[in-house]
């Protein structure tokens, strides 16, 4: 498992094949597999059946009884791109502005 200074959101197979002793890199690796990744079935990113909604792992060593962790079903969701969040607060930041520079009545 590759587990420090990757991002492949085409991983949907996760394989545990050594012990893991620290819970921060355990579920750094777990991140690995709740990457999103559209259109990885197909080239229709509208269409879910061609969207990564889910993944295994297969561990090997224990990991997850090691650290006593239960998977719940989670839905995943699409964080916003670095791009629209910047944008979201510049906009923020101009009604802010525009609302100190509106006269009082």
């Amino acid at each position: 498992m590759l587990d420090t200074g990757v991002d492949v959101p085409e991983a949907v197979n996760l394989v545990f094949a050594k012990p893991v002793f620290s819970k921060t890199k355990f579920w750094q690796m777990i991140g690995r597999g709740t990457r999103l990744r559209p259109a990885l079935f197909g080239p229709d990113e509208t269409n879910l059946d061609h969207a990564k909604q889910n993944f295994r792992v297969f561990d090997f060593c224990g990991n997850i009884d090691f650290f006593n962790s239960e998977f719940a079903d989670v839905e995943a969701r699409q964080a916003p791109a670095l791009s629209e969040r910047l944008l979201g607060l510049q906009l923020d930041l101009l009604r802010r502005l525009d609302r100190r520079q509106q006269p009082a009545c």
